[in-house]
């Protein structure tokens, strides 16, 4: 063996020593398991802003009146996540599709708290806010009983999210950015569309067939990736 190919050798094996192997895990998830068992998805703090518009939420909604009248769930595409640790995981891929979901969610149960005003199954209805706020909404910590929301936006979009996640509607504001402009045009789209719903059953029956007729193909990486 020559001086030369031993160096090159001993090159590539030092190489490929220097190299973490990533591991992937890969799995299909309806949207109420991907969203159970308080696990929490931040979008890192410099990802891209939520930028969906008209087209994209007129697109999930007129998916998910097919996915309801076929009974058939329908496939939301890939998402990527980085975890963090069993619970918390960073999105990669996928933030504009979890955040308008979830936008979803507040928009109907902000529905079930008009409802209650107008004295329409006032009991019922607060049973169901209680289930979609802790399933999809806000994690809580048995130590602390503090309770951190299921998906945090990036540095531009949270704090605003996070208000409409707490009132279950939009709060009143002096100048709001372009994108969180969008957040709330997403939020007024989704009401409309629960309008005609004129019972508790009704907003329960459309998430329910969200929650298990959408579903994702998810890749979760378990090492950092560079």
């Amino acid at each position: 063996m020559s001086v030369r190919h031993s160096e090159s050798q001993m090159s590539q094996e030092r190489s490929q020593e220097n190299f973490k192997k990533v591991q992937l895990e890969p799995g299909n998830q309806a949207f109420s398991e991907l969203m159970a068992n308080n696990k929490k998805y931040i979008v890192p703090r410099f990802q891209r802003d939520y930028s969906w518009g008209h087209e994209h939420w007129e697109e999930l909604w007129q998916d998910i009146e097919r996915m309801r009248e076929s009974r058939k769930q329908h496939f939301m595409g890939y998402l990527v996540f980085q975890a963090q640790d069993g619970k918390t995981f960073q999105i990669i891929d996928g933030q504009q599709r979890l955040t308008t979901l979830s936008i979803v969610i507040l928009a109907a149960i902000g529905k079930l708290k008009k409802l209650i005003g107008d004295e329409i199954e006032p009991d019922a209805n607060e049973k169901r806010i209680k289930i979609y706020r802790d399933t999809y909404v806000g994690v809580s910590d048995p130590v602390t009983l503090r309770v951190e929301p299921k998906l945090v936006l990036n540095r531009h979009n949270d704090q605003h999210f996070r208000a409409i996640a707490k009132r279950f509607d939009l709060t009143v504001q002096r100048s709001v950015t372009t994108t969180n402009r969008r957040i709330n045009k997403a939020f007024q789209f989704f009401q409309s569309q629960l309008a005609t719903c004129k019972s508790g059953v009704e907003v329960a029956s459309i998430l329910t067939d969200i929650a298990d007729g959408l579903f994702f193909t998810t890749i979760t990486v378990h090492d950092e990736m560079h």
